[in-house]
């Protein structure tokens, strides 16, 4: 599309009887502008009227084509100080298409990038929200480019009658328009893909991991942690208990009461010691 000169067009045809030579006159005038050429082309048809059964014509035929650029310095136009309408319509559409070509030219190269980093994120290296963030970046610029363009462009048709306003958008222009959301699903489709869109997986795989980590920290445990089970410690006795003071010249204590089980105090120590 940055080639291409039907961004804007003209048509037009007129038919003038010269009967001097006894001949119709066919005037048949087409122009197309783009961002950078415009292409122009006139047929002028002489058809005059013979003795035979059909009309014989003959055709003259002009085909131009040249860039914006070419057209002012050939003319040596200063955009600057020019006063003539014009001068002035070409200069205003060289600017517009130099500000549209390059903002469409930036969004056609985030669009390169994105496609690049596409073909890593298929082995799970591009996060999904960067392909969607830049196709979106790339689509709102290539979108924003012919409207630019559009607002910068002179208007053509002002001056003529309005039967005669034969400038209008062609294909270029729309085509452009078009593509922009094109590229939006598909920089949201890229960006939701399974192989692109790894974050999520991340999220899912690190809970895996951590579960499988504690499955085998179990495993692990089990294995070089002997299997047994501590023997059952009564009930110490506290030193600060009092116990029953026996003839051999002892104090001793009974715990648990009604267990038989006997402790003397040590007298060094003020340690109730379990009697044997």
């Amino acid at each position: 599309m940055l080639e291409s000169t039907s961004w804007t067009t003209f048509s037009s045809s007129s038919e003038e009887e010269l009967i001097e030579l006894d001949a119709d006159v066919f005037y048949d005038t087409e122009m197309e502008i783009g961002l950078h050429e415009i292409t122009f082309k006139h047929d002028t048809k002489f058809c005059g009227d013979t003795t035979q059964e059909f009309e014989e014509c003959e055709l003259f035929q002009t085909l131009e084509n040249y860039t914006i650029l070419e057209q002012i310095e050939n003319n040596s136009i200063d955009c600057i100080k020019t006063q003539e309408a014009d001068e002035i319509d070409l200069c205003e559409m060289e600017s517009a298409g130099s500000m549209g070509h390059s903002i469409i030219l930036g969004g056609l190269g985030i669009l390169a990038l994105t496609f690049i980093l596409a073909c890593i994120g298929v082995m799970g290296y591009i996060s999904g929200w960067v392909l969607r963030l830049l196709g979106s970046i790339s689509a709102i610029t290539i979108f924003v480019g012919p409207i630019v363009w559009f607002v910068m462009f002179p208007d053509l048709n002002n001056g003529l009658e309005p039967s005669e306003q034969n400038w209008v958008l062609s294909h270029a222009f729309y085509l452009t328009l078009v593509s922009a959301p094109v590229i939006l699903v598909g920089g949201l489709i890229f960006g939701n893909m399974e192989a692109f869109a790894f974050e999520e997986d991340d999220d899912w795989d690190e809970d895996d991991h951590y579960q499988a980590e504690d499955e085998y920290a179990a495993v692990t445990t089990s294995i070089t942690q002997p299997d047994y089970t501590e023997p059952e410690q009564p009930d110490l006795v506290d030193v600060n208990w009092q116990g029953v003071w026996g003839d051999d010249g002892y104090e001793w204590i009974e715990h648990p009461e009604g267990s038989e089980i006997w402790y003397w105090r040590d007298q060094d120590t003020g340690q109730w010691v379990r009697h044997q």
